[in-house]
């Protein structure tokens, strides 16, 4: 799950929390892992496109929290029994498409 928010009373401020579950829910053999993560990035927007500004702003950012995430859970996991976790590659393109129909439900 994510979530962007502009920060208040800034312009060029925008803070990204990414939360990722892995085999929360069910219980199966292997790990469990749940981890929050937020980032908070700066956007000047001089000199660039609106397609530029709204492709750091959505795709960038989220990109590099859930990379950090994934880097931080690899490095938990490392020396544990089960071996290193890798989280595999996350399609943003589908995540933001399946989060605005979850957003549209809950409109409705």
């Amino acid at each position: 799950d994510f979530s962007h928010h502009p920060l208040p009373q800034s312009k060029h401020h925008i803070q990204v929390f990414v939360r990722i579950k892995i085999n929360h829910t069910k219980k199966r053999a292997g790990y469990s892992i749940e981890v929050e993560g937020m980032g908070v990035f700066e956007l000047n927007q001089r000199g660039l496109n609106e397609e530029v500004v709204s492709n750091l702003r959505i795709f960038s950012t989220l990109n590099m929290v859930i990379n950090n995430l994934r880097s931080i859970i690899a490095q938990q996991t490392a020396f544990a029994p089960m071996g290193t976790y890798l989280i595999p590659p996350i399609d943003i393109v589908d995540l933001l498409e399946k989060k605005q129909k979850q957003q549209t439900k809950k409109m409705v």
